[in-house]
């Protein structure tokens, strides 16, 4: 089908996933394309396995992470909340958009909560650069977990004088969020499958 040039997810997967969920999984593919790790440098590919290993620890080790609603811009946590019950959660906030000339009815916008996510709940997860290729390919790993994102900061001159950086090239960090939703998720192993529509499209 057409829309498989440009995309995966069939108009079923996305109301699917854009209804409110219950009991946490971890999605089939990522959000974000990725460099296969394959294709990475050996030095990136270890960087790699370190980094989702550290990331995974995490999600074992936490005891009071925020659900996803406590994660959000405070303008989207009303919406979010106002929409989804104390026993639900969402990977998408959805909008209908009316127009009179769409003889179908409404159409509908899914906006992913990775998105809507407050900038200052990201944490600290490693303090080391990581290649930009395994940042991407660990960026993607990351958002199959829901209500999770990683980011990268750039050090200023200044911040990598104080850790005895000497590099001419740009030096990061990795941050992440991490939500209540996805610890239940990865501690009880659950995974959504593809349906076969988004397996049909990966082929194509």
């Amino acid at each position: 089908q057409d829309w498989m040039k440009s995309g995966i997810w069939a108009s079923e997967d996305l109301c699917a996933y854009g209804k409110a969920l219950k009991n946490p999984f971890k999605l089939p593919v990522p959000f974000f394309s990725a460099p296969d790790r394959a294709r990475l440098s050996k030095s990136a590919a270890k960087a790699l396995d370190d980094v989702i290993a550290i990331f995974e620890q995490r999600l074992a080790q936490s005891h009071d992470a925020p659900k996803i609603s406590d994660l959000l811009k405070e303008t989207k946590k009303k919406e979010y909340l106002a929409n989804t019950k104390s026993e639900e959660y969402r990977i998408f906030l959805t909008w209908e958009l009316t127009d009179s000339r769409r003889p179908q009815g409404p159409r509908k916008d899914f906006y992913p909560i990775h998105e809507l996510i407050d900038p200052t709940k990201f944490e600290l997860l490693i303090d080391w650069h990581m290649p930009e290729a395994a940042f991407k390919a660990f960026r993607a790993h990351v958002s199959r977990y829901p209500g999770c994102d990683a980011k990268n900061i750039v050090l200023t001159d200044e911040e990598k004088k104080q850790r005895g950086d000497t590099s001419k090239n740009k030096s990061t960090v990795t941050h992440v969020v991490v939500s209540a939703e996805a610890v239940e998720a990865f501690r009880e192993g659950r995974e959504n499958q593809l349906s076969v529509d988004a397996k049909t499209a990966i082929r194509f």
